[in-house]
């Protein structure tokens, strides 16, 4: 009913780098491409209600940008308060009467109050609002609000060069891709404990046999209670608890078994880094394994491990080459994550640009590779279900 909407999200982080919500982007299908979709459309509305709001954005708080049309005919009614945050642009605040900001504040909706269109805002407006966001560029706005700072959200902030920039000025929240990408602005030793658990997914990877797999576990207690917690939780479903590994291999196989020793190793990694970059790893894991079955490719875990591991640089602060010269991988990683010609290496690169910019700005690469909009959109979304199913803690 709804394939013509093309939904996609980006995080907006704290000061510790806690998700707080998502902001939505939601194009549909025009007559030259996908465009972006009015929200005054009660077709939109509805999509995202059939959806879920919170199936959308994780049971996080769903932000989403709204235009005049929609909080003059009072679309906001239709979407629960509890979930919604409304991204109001200056000229926007400027087009609607005062007694508009008290109605939603009164329905209980938080206003964010968006300046980057460099107009000056309603001043009722700013006073409802309890965000208000600007562009990591507005640097003369961000410190003319310094007394808002606690509640400012800052978005562009695509590296660590903007973020360094703005660490000492206490912005509340972070908008933008920095954290999907290594801080090479200075020097990151692979500590000890970093080093134990790349020696440990090496191991994993090599492993040939269950024995192989059991002494893997035997060295890292850590990792075997964590598996066994993994597999026993509902996302599983097992009847009855597993407690051997010879179990868990009969009832998963040994190439899912490992993939899982490998994900929890994996976010082992995550320590000091936002938990997103964890489910962003597990999502464009899951999706790329999506598409080898699609594509009708055996190894799918190998593909599995290259969207995974396309986080790999970010979560160790090094650059991608240095990191896979240090490990053996089968031979689908390593092309995936460093040859730019290979086919899963292009996906790849389309999906973080999706991540960033929404479905209209991938069409044509996927496209090349064979591969309808809709069939990626759909593998998408699965992938975000499972990895909301799947969180790794």
């Amino acid at each position: 009913m709804f394939h013509q909407f093309f939904l996609s999200r980006q995080p907006i982080l704290d000061h510790r780098y806690n998700v707080v919500g998502y902001e939505l982007n939601c194009q549909q299908e025009g007559q030259n491409g996908l465009v972006e979709a009015q929200v005054n459309d009660k077709r939109v509305t509805a999509f995202l209600l059939d959806m879920g709001v919170e199936k959308i954005s994780g049971g996080k708080q769903v932000f989403l940008k709204v235009n005049a049309p929609f909080i003059q005919q009072s679309f906001a009614e239709l979407l629960p308060a509890e979930h919604i945050s409304l991204i109001v642009p200056s000229a926007v605040s400027r087009q609607c009467p005062p007694e508009y900001a008290d109605a939603l504040d009164a329905q209980g909706y938080p206003l964010v109050l968006d300046l980057q269109d460099g107009e000056l805002p309603d001043a009722h407006w700013l006073a409802r609002a309890k965000y208000i966001r600007l562009h990591v560029d507005q640097l003369q706005l961000i410190t003319q609000f310094r007394s808002r700072m606690g509640n400012m959200i800052v978005c562009g902030v695509e590296d660590y060069d903007n973020y360094h920039s703005l660490s000492a000025l206490r912005i509340g929240y972070l908008q933008g891709g920095f954290f999907s990408k290594p801080d090479l602005t200075i020097e990151h030793p692979i500590g000890p404990s970093r080093l134990s658990v790349l020696h440990a997914m090496q191991q994993v990877v090599q492993a040939e046999s269950l024995e192989d797999i059991e002494a893997v576990l035997l060295q890292d207690v850590d990792l075997s209670y964590r598996m066994f917690k993994l597999i026993n939780s509902a996302a599983f479903g097992f009847r009855h608890e597993i407690d051997s590994m010879r179990q868990a291999v009969a009832l998963l196989g040994k190439k899912r078994i490992q993939l899982w020793l490998m994900a929890l190793s994996f976010s082992a990694l995550n320590d000091g880094k936002p938990s997103e970059l964890m489910h962003m790893a597990l999502v464009r894991g899951r999706m790329m394994e999506l598409l080898a079955e699609h594509d009708g490719f055996e190894e799918t875990s190998d593909v599995f491990l290259v969207g995974m591991f396309s986080l790999l640089d970010a979560m160790l602060d090094q650059p991608m080459e240095a990191i896979v010269e240090t490990m053996t991988l089968p031979d689908t990683v390593k092309r995936g994550l460093t040859d730019p010609y290979d086919r899963y290496a292009r996906v790849v690169r389309a999906i973080q640009t999706m991540e960033k910019q929404g479905w209209a700005a991938v069409v044509e690469d996927f496209h090349a590779l064979g591969l309808k909009i809709t069939t990626v959109k759909a593998m998408y979304w699965d992938a975000v279900s499972w990895a909301d199913e799947h969180a790794l803690h």
